[in-house]
């Protein structure tokens, strides 16, 4: 049984992924095949969080968005922080995040969902990468749900009303 405990905990190392979840904040709502699930309303935000060890890069980018259920910008990623800090990012659409030596990070991203987004799952990925030269090989990747919910709270509405 010991065999088999340390050869999880290797498998896990060697991945490079810790897969943890934050604060009851950003907990996700479910854990699927297809990844862990957050749900939010349209016009409002949700946040979630991935911790990763050993990480020189990382990048939260959407996943598959011919598939989405609405516009390209339909669910965006507003902010990221990072603990510890990043030391430099690469501004391209999304960002690279880098670290000048391998780290552990605990990530949390914020995503925006527009007023107009149609309900239904938006994917994207966090990956992570334990080498600095770019070369994007033997990253680690999370994916990420944002499920858009109806907003079910009573909108007010230009309704009139009949006296009789």
């Amino acid at each position: 049984m010991r065999t088999l405990h340390a050869l999880l905990v290797c498998c896990c190392l060697l991945a490079g992924c810790v897969s943890g979840v934050g604060s009851p904040e950003t907990a996700p709502v479910a854990e699927t095949a297809n990844g862990s699930v957050y749900t939010a309303d349209s016009g409002g935000s949700v946040s979630a969080s991935a911790s990763f060890e050993a990480v020189r890069e990382l990048r939260v980018a959407p996943a598959n968005v011919s598939a989405w259920p609405g516009d390209h910008d339909a669910v965006t990623v507003e902010s990221s922080s990072f603990s510890p800090r990043q030391s430099a990012q690469v501004d391209t659409l999304p960002p690279y995040h880098l670290w000048d030596a391998p780290t552990d990070v605990d990530a949390t991203f914020r995503f925006d969902i527009s007023e107009s987004a149609a309900p239904g799952d938006y994917r994207f990925t966090v990956t992570a990468w334990d080498d600095g030269n770019h070369s994007h090989e033997s990253g680690t990747t999370e994916t990420v749900v944002i499920r858009v919910t109806e907003d079910e709270s009573p909108r007010e509405m230009g309704a009139t009303a009949t006296v009789r």
